[in-house]
């Protein structure tokens, strides 16, 4: 018998209850929870890991939860098997800010406030946490490619062919950086190809 493998999925800074956007069978538990405090990659922790007794597992990571699932691939890789990196940067040259101001990023912005305001335990208190989100976007992560060079574990860089926010040559610069990693495209996607083409 083949042995189970954990998944964790890790999205975006300003993701909610975004398990529902993609119909995911109602048999997968979703833990709503954070494996950080506030910043890419520092801090982390591996309570819920831990609490679950899961010792190692497969990572999604999309944006900023693509960031977070690297960083632990490069700082903690016992407790990971393999990285899929979607949608990531790893340091702020990466990042087009200006585009978070259109849509569909923009747009995505807003259902984010929406979700905040139902979901969030400070109602009204969004433009604050997208001010917080942002500045760290300007700042974090930092890391070069000596960095990246020391994750040696299987990891498919991913990105949509049309991301408006993260730079295309940053993306293979990564792709690059991480010895036998894959290089994955997906055609007529932007930063949200989950939701554009599930």
């Amino acid at each position: 018998r083949a042995a189970s493998t954990s998944l964790i999925f890790a999205f975006w800074g300003l993701a909610g209850k975004v398990g529902v956007l993609f119909g995911m069978n109602p048999q997968v538990e979703i833990y709503d929870t954070t494996l950080r405090d506030g910043s890419q990659g520092e801090g982390i922790n591996f309570s819920v890991m831990d609490k679950l007794r899961i010792r190692k597992a497969a990572f999604v990571g999309w944006s900023d939860g693509a960031i977070i699932s690297l960083v632990l691939a490069m700082k903690q890789p016992e407790r990971v098997s393999r990285v899929f990196a979607f949608a990531a940067n790893m340091d702020p040259s990466g990042v087009d800010l200006a585009a978070t101001e259109r849509p569909p990023f923009s747009t995505f912005v807003e259902q984010a406030r929406k979700d905040y305001d139902r979901l969030s335990p400070t109602p009204g208190q969004f433009d604050a946490f997208l001010a917080a989100i942002g500045k760290m976007w300007e700042t974090e992560p930092n890391y070069r490619a000596a960095g990246m060079a020391k994750i040696y574990l299987p990891v498919a860089i991913v990105d949509g062919d049309h991301d408006e926010a993260i730079k295309a040559d940053h993306t293979r610069y990564m792709a690059r950086s991480i010895a036998g990693s894959q290089l994955i495209w997906l055609k007529d996607t932007s930063h949200f190809a989950m939701m554009q083409d599930p």
